[in-house]
């Protein structure tokens, strides 16, 4: 501390006795020593505001080092770490390249690089980034879990599992290591993985039993798993340690939600979105919760909270157009995609066990009844889904094609492996691309989605091959005896799905050329706890030889197991 003192009053001496060279070469040691002092009192004041949370004085302190030694890297990287923790992450790559541009060597400096570059998703230049963190210290745990990080946000899950395997290797005490395991198995559909998920981020919490994000880990697998109990339980734990995090209130209300807990659902998406007043997600759910427990007023005042967020969104229009009774002739682009892409995870498990579903059944009865034993040669399944209706009807058919309008529903289906072909589309522009004959159309829970279907019957008609037939699902109007209500045999619901009556299809078939071979009235799934009255139907072309006169004749089909 006293060396800058000692060559200042050395160069003064110097000075005065007129040996020059000597005084300036003093003095100029003076100074370099002086701002070295300078530059790390500034850096170590700028650490400890940062420690203290003070961010801005502590960027001002890093600037100040900076300043007096611009080789420091170590300032560098000190104001990248708090540019990021002020949120300001553009500011933050250009401090932290140049932490690395003065010391190559230094892994850490690679590391808080590549955290950066991942936030940003820059993720090539992350993944080199952490690769060079570990080439220079291969028992940097934390640029392994980046690795997993980066490879987990690219869609390499393989590659994300074996580097949280790793990270779990090198450090088994790390709760980080065991909680990135356990997300990089949750992104498999295999069971075992989702098993080893759980264990993994048990083991989470058991280090680290005060992390929410541990927790938040653990609801997921367990959701994953099917144990919804078990999930709210992680979730509501979350919340706890966590009272101020928008994302494990909405985790809870989801979970509690598909538990057919709507009261609670409400309740954890009402505290989400008071944390988080500006997210769409969470105003759709809180809307969407309030409409599957019939609260219709406060359903439309959600919905409308949603339209104020979003004022083109597809689903929110068309939940306000069916709670409104108003009577579209179809949804409004967008939106049934929009609704499958959200559900396609749960989609299998909460239509099969939660809701009883039994369209695939019902369709293969009324094949049965209406051709007994028959193959069909190429068939389409429309709206196929996550593949339900076409691992049922698969053994049938010699090719079997799917169509559906939710990327994300085709990525099940395709997992599912039991289709020839698999398209993306609207399924009555997809009919009408091509002129190909079909000898079976499947519709599956599909028409309760389209509304008007006079153009879905005309491009059924106009592509069945002479013997085919058209085999289908809707949800029933409600009738007084053989008669539709009043109110007409197509009606949307607030549910947002379009009822039908029979008398409507009996007329909607003849006028498209296209006669009732068999239909049925059987329990299409429950909702709320009752059942909910389906028509099946097959139907062949009208002028077939041999097939019956258009118009509906009824059986009673096997019904859905009891409301549980």
């Amino acid at each position: 501390a006293a060396a800058p003192a000692v060559d200042a009053a050395l160069g003064v001496a110097l000075h005065q006795l007129g040996r020059l060279d000597e005084a300036i070469a003093a003095h100029a040691r003076a100074r370099d020593a002086a701002r070295g002092q300078l530059a790390a009192t500034a850096f170590n004041l700028g650490s400890a505001l940062a420690a203290a949370g003070r961010l801005d004085e502590a960027a001002a302190a890093f600037e100040e080092a900076i300043a007096a030694a611009p080789g420091l890297a170590a300032a560098h990287g000190g104001l990248g770490l708090v540019r990021r923790a002020q949120g300001r992450d553009a500011e933050a790559e250009p401090a932290l390249r140049a932490a690395v541009a003065l010391a190559p060597d230094d892994a850490t400096a690679h590391h808080n690089l590549a955290t950066a570059l991942l936030a940003r998703g820059q993720l090539d230049e992350a993944r080199a980034s952490f690769a060079a963190a570990l080439a220079r210290d291969p028992r940097l745990v934390a640029a392994e879990l980046g690795v997993a990080a980066v490879a987990q946000r690219a869609g390499d899950v393989p590659g994300a599992i074996a580097a949280a395997r790793r990270a779990v290797a090198a450090a088994p005490d790390l709760a980080d290591a065991h909680r990135q395991l356990a997300t990089a198995l949750l992104a498999t559909d295999d069971a075992a993985a989702r098993a080893e998920a759980i264990a993994a981020a048990a083991q989470a919490v058991a280090l680290a039993p005060d992390d929410a994000d541990a927790h938040q880990v653990v609801g997921a697998a367990r959701s994953a798993a099917g144990d919804l109990a078990g999930a709210a339980d992680a979730f509501a734990r979350a919340t706890a340690l966590a009272p101020g995090r928008a994302a494990a209130h909405h985790n809870l209300g989801t979970v509690r939600e598909w538990a057919g807990d709507l009261a609670g659902a409400i309740a954890a998406y009402a505290a989400a979105r008071a944390l988080a007043p500006r997210d769409v997600v969470i105003a759709m759910a809180l809307a969407t919760a309030h409409q599957h427990a019939g609260a219709v007023d406060a359903a439309r005042a959600a919905w409308r909270d949603v339209l104020a967020l979003a004022p083109d969104d597809p689903t929110a229009r068309h939940m306000l157009a069916a709670l409104d009774g108003a009577a579209p002739a179809a949804p409004p682009p967008g939106y049934v995609q929009a609704v499958f892409d959200a559900y396609a995870p749960r989609f299998d498990a909460h239509l099969r066990d939660a809701l009883g579903y039994q369209g695939p059944e019902l369709l293969l009865a009324a094949l049965d009844a209406a051709a007994p034993g028959a193959r069909f040669g190429r068939a389409l399944d429309l709206g196929c889904g996550t593949g339900l209706v076409g691992a049922a009807v698969r053994g049938r058919c010699d090719r079997l094609d799917g169509v559906d309008v939710s990327p994300a529903m085709i990525d099940h289906a395709r997992r599912r492996g039991v289709y020839d072909a698999l398209a993306v589309a609207d399924v009555v522009d997809h009919l009408r691309a091509d002129d190909t004959p079909l000898d079976l159309v499947l519709a599956g829970d599909v028409l309760c989605y389209l509304g008007d279907l006079a153009p879905l019957f005309a491009a059924v008609r106009a592509r069945l091959a002479p013997d085919g037939r058209f085999a289908f699902t809707v949800e029933r109007a409600p009738d007084d005896g053989d008669r539709d209500d009043d109110r007409g045999g197509a009606r949307l619901l607030p549910s947002g799905r379009w009822i039908h009556g029979e008398r409507h299809l009996a007329a909607l078939a003849a006028a498209h050329g296209l006669a009732a071979a068999h239909v049925a009235r059987g329990a299409l799934r429950r909702q709320h706890g009752a059942p909910v009255e389906a028509l099946v139907g097959v139907y062949q072309l009208a002028n077939v030889a041999g097939a019956p006169p258009s118009g509906i004749t009824t059986s009673r089909a096997r019904r859905a197991p009891p409301s549980k």
